[in-house]
């Protein structure tokens, strides 16, 4: 039972007790259903391929980010500016760089799911780079190799995972084929867009 005053009598002390509010039985099903839902949401392990795809998501804000500051620059002027990369890895599933990619509905929840538990981890393998660092291709490879077999994340092994020197497995082939036809699709898309 609350208690609550009573406030239509106007005298102060008198007090009157409120029933609970009933819950309908449909509310309770849809409540446990969430719970059940979350709790298994939080137990879904990250896959080797959405942490790869989060590390080059990580990588292209991070590259957004120093060509913003870099378009913000006077011509001829030297300046320095602080990229706050924590923050940057923190807001990474909501960032234009990210939703541009146009992830799949599995890679969003993952992304939700796993980029903020992992922040501080991330940080520390993307931190302290120079501004040409960050422009290399291969850092967001050495990247892949270096977080997701972290076995505070678990996502892989580092034999499941590319690296300079092998060739491409077939499978790995597929992979790339389609991600660089999304690629083309959407560099006409948005030229259509700008051409337009």
């Amino acid at each position: 039972m609350t208690v609550a005053t009573n406030m239509e009598s106007g005298a102060k002390g008198k007090y009157e007790t409120v029933p609970p509010r009933q819950r309908s039985p449909g509310s309770m099903s849809i409540a446990a259903l969430l719970v059940i839902a979350a709790a298994q949401a939080a137990d879904t392990k990250l896959t080797c391929g959405q942490c790869i795809a989060m590390q080059e998501g990580i990588y292209r804000s991070i590259r957004r980010n120093i060509t913003s500051f870099e378009k913000k620059a006077t011509s001829g002027v030297a300046t320095t500016a602080t990229l706050e990369i924590g923050q940057i890895i923190w807001n990474m599933c909501s960032s234009d760089s990210w939703r541009d990619a146009r992830p799949s509905d599995e890679l969003v929840q993952a992304c939700a799911d796993h980029n903020r538990p992992h922040t501080d981890l991330m940080t520390e393998y993307w931190k302290e780079k120079g501004t040409d660092e960050y422009y290399d291709r291969a850092l967001a490879l050495r990247m892949k190799r270096a977080v997701c077999p972290n076995p505070e994340v678990d996502a892989c092994s580092l034999d499941e995972l590319p690296d300079d020197y092998s060739p491409l497995s077939p499978k790995s082939e597929c992979a790339m084929c389609q991600a660089v036809a999304a690629d083309v699709f959407g560099i006409i898309q948005k030229c259509a867009f700008a051409c337009a």
